[in-house]
């Protein structure tokens, strides 16, 4: 009787986490290498990043502590405020690059990989704050942001935070994409 191993079924999506680094790295040279940018794809491109990398810096600046659960402030808007502002910077970046299927592409992967990630922070939240993040469920959407924020509060901007974050990290790499791009028009 032969005894083979039995094979596990390939998983594509246990092999895009053990392999984001690489995967990442290797789908923005071939991003930079094939883009066709053109002036209005950089322009719109800059609004789509600006916007996000806003939504990512408030989000940022509002973290106290772990032991708070955020409701105010852009977080009475949207529950996940970073994660709307990273779609918005990635979306940004591939229409300076101005090649639909990118962009196609990386909607769909952002919807294929953002709501489990979400789900599986909520549940932390729902676990540790119980009903007081129910209540917050229920009245903030998780990523189309209501207009009119659930508890009137103002948006506190902390800079100190967003040092701590090293969001300016983020800032450079937007600055140094879109010069790419310019000098690729």
């Amino acid at each position: 009787m032969n005894t083979m191993e039995k094979k596990e079924p390939f998983d594509i999506f246990r092999f895009a986490v053990e392999n984001k680094a690489t995967l990442t790295v290797s789908a923005f040279v071939l991003f930079l290498v094939v883009s066709c940018p053109t002036k209005a794809s950089v322009f719109f491109g800059i609004l789509f990043c600006s916007f996000g990398e806003a939504l990512r810096a408030l989000s940022i600046s509002e973290k106290t502590d772990e032991e708070t659960l955020i409701t105010t402030g852009i977080y009475g808007h949207v529950r996940n405020p970073e994660h709307l502002g990273n779609f918005f910077v990635g979306l940004g970046i591939l229409v300076m690059g101005n090649i639909f299927i990118f962009v196609l592409g990386y909607v769909l992967i952002f919807l294929f990989i953002y709501p489990p990630k979400i789900e599986s922070e909520e549940d932390i939240l729902r676990e540790k704050f119980g009903e007081a993040f129910e209540e917050y469920e229920i009245n903030v959407p998780s990523l189309l942001p209501r207009f009119i924020p659930w508890q009137e509060t103002e948006i506190k901007f902390n800079l100190n935070t967003i040092v701590l974050y090293k969001e300016h990290q983020v800032w450079f790499a937007i600055y140094v994409i879109t010069i790419i791009m310019f000098l690729k028009t």
